[in-house]
């Protein structure tokens, strides 16, 4: 089974905040965050999202209003479709003050 040793996480997305909101905290020194799993989508207009590892930008889509995003890991990469450097939290920045909705599943890895 993959992943045996790593306890399977989730969070829910819910915000409206323009710029960088943090959606999984920063696990501490020595552990990091692997996504396996985002669905997102964009309530009230067009937005441009920027997934970062911390400050630093991972991946960037444009969704319409409506227009839901899934990233998913169907490869079963160990490090997941996304990974955040140890100690690093996963933000997400949105470009527009408007509601976006989702969900994650992701993995903290020592």
């Amino acid at each position: 089974m993959p992943y045996a040793n790593d306890k399977r996480l989730s969070v829910g997305i819910n915000t409206s905040t323009s710029g960088d909101n943090e959606i999984i905290a920063a696990p501490g020194a020595g552990v990091f965050l692997a996504v396996d799993f985002i669905l997102v989508n964009p309530n009230g207009g067009t937005q441009t999202l920027i997934l970062k590892s911390g400050s630093t930008e991972r991946f960037r889509v444009i969704l319409d209003e409506g227009q839901p995003f899934v990233l998913e890991n169907t490869i079963h990469d160990p490090e997941g479709i996304l990974t955040c450097a140890s100690n690093s939290a996963f933000n997400l920045n949105l470009s527009a003050a408007t509601q976006v909705t989702g969900y994650i599943k992701y993995r903290k890895v020592t």
